[in-house]
């Protein structure tokens, strides 16, 4: 091939390597994104609740037809949305406080609008001992509880798991990813490249061979594959 029908070859390339880095940045966002908005959300039933907001003692979620659910937490200094709080959920024309600050002494305790509507006793809360000797709650079968019930503990699984940094956290995961994408996408389309980014210090001339440049194209493809895994393993 002569010299310029070689830059029109590496031309081409370089512009198919662009549209791939465009391509997998617009995939990586979105399928990080979609990572995000599973973690920051629980399903109960048919119903799947978002978060939209967080401040301090508050958080906002809100369903698919847009009915928000607002939890407000006493004391969020000392306290978490978990199995030892004080906090108020509002859902709809539903007040749901939800106590179990005292429960060695008191049990598990869910009102609503004022009235107790489920108690879970310490005799009856099911702790079973795990593998790693980590005392933990067993509800049995969730689909047998209210569906209050059932909200309050899938918010209970949500919350616990949105920290402070999520956000900061999921963005450097996607950054992590993008980067490893375009690697990827460059060992494929460029193997003559890395070969010489490889070698430059100790080759003068020379080309790699059919095969250096068949692992770099198939390492390449594998890479993008991973990256794709890892992500869908975020998002299913």
């Amino acid at each position: 091939m002569n010299r310029t029908g070689n830059d029109d070859y590496m031309k081409r390339r370089m512009n198919w390597l662009g549209a791939a880095v465009l391509l997998l940045l617009f995939l990586n966002i979105l399928l990080g994104f979609l990572a995000y908005r599973k973690d920051t959300s629980f399903k109960v039933e048919d119903t799947r609740f978002h978060l939209v907001s967080r401040d301090a003692g508050d958080m906002v979620f809100k369903d698919q037809d847009g009915e928000l659910l607002t939890v407000s937490i006493e004391e969020p200094d000392k306290n978490q949305v978990s199995f030892a709080t004080q906090y108020t959920v509002e859902y709809g024309e539903k007040e749901l406080k939800v106590e179990s600050d005292d429960f060695f002494e008191k049990g598990y305790r869910i009102s609503e609008n004022g009235e107790e509507v489920y108690v879970e006793a310490i005799s009856e809360s099911r702790w079973f001992q795990s593998d790693e000797g980590i005392a933990s709650r067993n509800h049995g079968r969730m689909e047998e509880l209210p569906f209050d019930v059932q909200m309050i503990y899938g918010l209970e699984d949500a919350v616990s798991y949105i920290g402070d940094n999520i956000v900061e956290g999921n963005v450097i995961i996607v950054l992590i990813l993008m980067l490893l994408s375009a690697f990827g996408a460059f060992l494929i389309l460029f193997p003559e490249l890395a070969w010489k980014l490889e070698h430059f210090l100790w080759v003068e001339g020379g080309e790699p061979s059919e095969l250096y440049l068949s692992v770099h194209r198939t390492a390449g493809g594998l890479i993008l594959f991973l990256v794709l895994v890892m992500h869908l393993a975020r998002v299913l």
